[in-house]
């Protein structure tokens, strides 16, 4: 079975000429995310892809660094990176699960449409429970694979071992919610666009001690 880096590399190049699927949505994630954000802050991204929401984020906070398993995603996010001013993002290779940082590390930390895509979310929703610095953020938009997709759940593996679709998650809305919360989360805003109830955007707060 192929690798997640050996995949994303393969589609890296065509990941980044790909538009947004929703250009208005996504423009109002980032403005929702950007009222939480403050230029004291500490942020990390994970599966930040070839970085453009990372480049859009940046210059809000203090620092920024964004990390994603695939060595030409990252490329292609450092080229853009070169072509700006920015001077307080950071671009590095590693899965969320493999990534070491000491606990409450970061003051934010931001997971787009990557949680479905790993081998263990709940994992990675108690990890960046533990990074986060108390009073802390969760941000994190997700589908809900629940539906008719669950239709394609006992032929997918056979499309993730020839290498041509990734290997996924099928949860719902109210899975990633309780999976949140019973990692100690508490949900701030969450917010399911209108035009596609598939999509959830969660920004999750970690309580003050």
């Amino acid at each position: 079975m192929i690798t997640a880096n050996k995949f994303w590399n393969k589609h890296a190049e065509g990941y980044s000429k790909k538009p947004v699927p929703n250009e208005e949505v996504y423009q109002k994630k980032l403005a929702m995310t950007q009222q939480f954000f403050n230029k004291e802050m500490s942020v990390l991204e994970f599966g930040c892809g070839t970085g453009s929401t990372a480049l859009v984020h940046a210059p809000y906070v203090k620092n920024y660094l964004a990390v994603d398993v695939s060595d030409k995603m990252i490329e292609i996010a450092e080229k853009k990176l070169a072509n700006t001013e920015i001077e307080n993002l950071e671009f590095k290779v590693s899965a969320i699960e493999d990534f070491n940082a000491s606990q409450t590390s970061f003051d934010a930390v931001v997971g787009l449409s990557i949680l479905h895509l790993l081998e263990d979310p709940q994992a990675t929703i108690k990890q960046t429970f533990d990074v986060l610095k108390p009073g802390g953020i969760f941000v994190s938009s997700s589908p809900d694979l629940s539906g008719w997709m669950r239709m394609f759940q006992p032929i997918w593996p056979i499309g993730v071992w020839i290498g041509v679709i990734p290997k996924i998650q099928f949860f719902s809305h109210d899975n990633l919610v309780s999976d949140m919360q019973e990692a100690g989360f508490v949900i701030e805003k969450h917010w399911i666009p209108e035009k596609s109830k598939r999509t959830s955007f969660i920004i999750a707060r970690k309580p003050e001690e």
